[in-house]
Formats: structure tokens, C-alpha cells, sequence
């Protein structure tokens, strides 16, 4: 594991080139979750920033991996994350 910057520096890059690639990687790999067998998630809420700014968290508890990151924390923001689900993988959860 390493800091964008101890790549950057490493490869004698741009710590903004690194970041981009990292970007690129990270939406070509979680661009399609695949929400299948979901039965047990939790929903917690964690500050971006000091202050007001916050992010929900959706974690698929069965596997330990988040699955959905959305600005705030208002019961509307959640909401989001279940307008991506069928109805037949919104009656699988069984545990919420």
C-alpha cells in the first residue's frame, strides 16, 4: 500500500497524473456491483470533512465489502441506493 504522492515520487510522476490513473481503475472496477445473493447489509454514515459534510455507507455484510457511497445522510440519500435495486434483490435482504 502506498500514497498517491510515494507513487508519484517513486516513478518520478505527477502526484494529478497518479490520482487520475487510480480514478480510471477504480470506476472500471466498481462501474457494476454486482448486488446478487445481498441479503445482510448495514448502513452507517461517516464525515467527508469536519463540519456537516457527510457520506452513507452501504456495506454488504456477508462479504465485508462496501457497495454504495452517496452524499449524506438524510433517509432521502439512502433511498438512492435502493432505487438501483430489482424488487426481487430488495426482498432478499433480510437483514437491514
Amino acid at each position: 500500500m502506498s500514497t498517491v504522492k510515494d507513487v508519484a515520487d517513486k516513478f518520478s510522476m505527477s502526484w494529478k497524473t497518479v490520482k487520475n490513473i487510480d480514478k480510471k481503475y477504480l470506476e472500471a472496477k466498481f462501474k457494476n456491483i454486482d448486488y446478487g445473493n445481498l441479503k445482510q447489509i448495514a448502513i452507517d454514515e461517516i464525515a467527508n470533512k469536519k463540519g456537516h459534510d457527510y457520506l452513507s455507507i452501504v456495506i454488504n455484510l456477508d462479504t465485508g465489502r462496501v457497495i454504495w457511497v452517496g452524499e449524506g445522510r438524510k433517509e432521502e440519500n439512502i433511498d438512492k441506493f435502493f432505487l438501483t435495486l430489482t424488487e426481487t434483490q430488495k426482498n432478499s435482504i433480510t437483514h437491514l
